[in-house]
């Protein structure tokens, strides 16, 4: 497995600072054809975005990765307590209470 390396995590980084960090994604993969899989949850199976995080998750990532997956997965579930202490600010900054 090749998991995402300090490299890969400093690209990604710089362009998910803009979003706070709710603890959804559990994990990265990128493979050796430059495709990256993102093990991702939802704060709800429910959730009616999968699309249209998909496609700003693909935006996001382009120029970065050859292509990007999205791999749904409800274990562990999403609580609030994956919630980073930075997302918690920015959240706050946006007048969630959290």
């Amino acid at each position: 497995m090749n998991l995402l390396n300090e490299a890969d995590g400093a690209r990604v980084s710089t362009r998910r600072r803009a979003n706070p960090n709710l603890g959804l994604i559990y994990g990265i993969h990128i493979d050796e054809s430059d495709v990256a899989t993102i093990d991702m949850t939802l704060t709800s199976a429910a959730c009616p975005l999968t699309d249209v995080i998909e496609d700003q998750a693909k935006t996001a990532t382009d120029g970065l990765v050859q292509d990007l997956r999205i791999n749904w997965v409800w274990m562990p579930p999403w609580g609030p307590d994956k919630i980073t202490d930075d997302g918690r600010d920015q959240l706050r900054a946006l007048g969630f209470n959290v």
